[in-house]
C-alpha cells in the first residue's frame, strides 16, 4: 500500500496486496520483479493525490526486490516512471 491515513479503510485491501507480492516474489526467486495492475488501495490513494482518473487505467505497478530493500515502489504511466513510498518492511521479500 502507499503509505495513507492510518485510519482509513484502504489500507486493509493494501495490506492484502501487500501480502500477495510478498508471496509472489517468495515463490518466484529467480524473478527481480513482478508487474502487474494498480490494487484499488494503490489506485484510490493516488486518486487522493491527484491523478486523473484516465491516466490510471494505463498504471501498473513494477514491484521490485531492490525495491524493497530501497522502499520505493515504482509505478509506470506508458513509460513514465513515478516513485512513491513502497508498502513493505525493509527486507521483507529478502
Amino acid at each position: 500500500m502507499i503509505q495513507h491515513e492510518t485510519s482509513c479503510p484502504m489500507e486493509v485491501s493494501g495490506r492484502d496486496q501487500a501480502a500477495d507480492d510478498l508471496r509472489w516474489l517468495r515463490e518466484n526467486p529467480d524473478c527481480l520483479h513482478r508487474t502487474r495492475e494498480l490494487c484499488a488501495a494503490e489506485r484510490e490513494t493516488l486518486r487522493t493525490m491527484g491523478a486523473p482518473r484516465k491516466a490510471l487505467r494505463g498504471m501498473t505497478v513494477r514491484v521490485s526486490r531492490y525495491g524493497v530493500s530501497s522502499r520505493m515502489l515504482r509505478v509506470y504511466y506508458g513509460d513514465q516512471l513515478v516513485t512513491a513510498s513502497v508498502h513493505f518492511p525493509p527486507g521483507a521479500a529478502q
